[in-house]
């Protein structure tokens, strides 16, 4: 069945399988980064030892444009799927929750493959808060507007909404860090 020519009733049908799916999905890998994901060194083991990939490095020891290259990834992923959820869901609600198990999908994966803070001893709580609050704060608002605004009366319109928002990213990534070292997040 092309989700073009599909009735409200089956897109609320898919709707409802994406949530058991995601709900699924979020079971396991929180489950996952439990029991696979050792715990951070501590703060004598990152002063005093040499840690795999250095005090930059992430879960698995990878630096640099490892990190970057998943960061994008995560991000095209994350708005493919907000644009299929605001095709297909027509309910406000659902929508919403959609869109709010696919940010909760993403934490733990930037926590492994993303964070540039595994090893450092400076960032106790930036570790848990810079990748989530400052790249998925320009998305979520960027929801919350296109709810509102749907329907698109053109696909230009919602592009470039798009494009202006995956541009606005690193910017408010690059604040929340600042706004991170005034509140005391990191300690140098």
């Amino acid at each position: 069945m092309s989700l073009v020519m599909s009735s409200k009733r089956d897109r609320v049908v898919i709707c409802r399988r994406l949530a058991l799916a995601l709900a699924f999905l979020l079971f396991l890998e929180f489950t996952a980064y439990t029991v696979f994901v050792p715990q951070r060194p501590t703060a004598d083991d990152r002063f005093e030892r040499s840690l795999p990939g250095g005090a930059f490095a992430n879960v698995i020891g990878q630096r640099g444009h490892w990190q970057l290259i998943y960061g994008v990834f995560i991000i095209l992923a994350l708005y493919a799927g907000k644009t299929t959820i605001l095709y297909l869901c027509d309910n406000v609600a659902l929508a919403a929750t959609l869109f709010g198990m696919m940010l909760l999908v993403c934490v733990p994966v930037f926590w492994v493959f993303v964070t540039t803070d595994w090893n450092n001893g400076h960032a106790e709580l930036a570790y848990w808060l810079t990748l989530p609050v400052g790249l998925l704060t320009v998305p979520t608002i960027g929801m919350r507007l296109d709810l509102r605004l749907r329907p698109y009366r053109h696909i230009g319109q919602y592009a470039f909404k798009t494009a202006l928002e995956l541009a606005l990213i690193p910017l408010c990534l690059y604040a929340w860090v600042l706004i991170e070292l005034v509140l005391g997040f990191y300690w140098i």
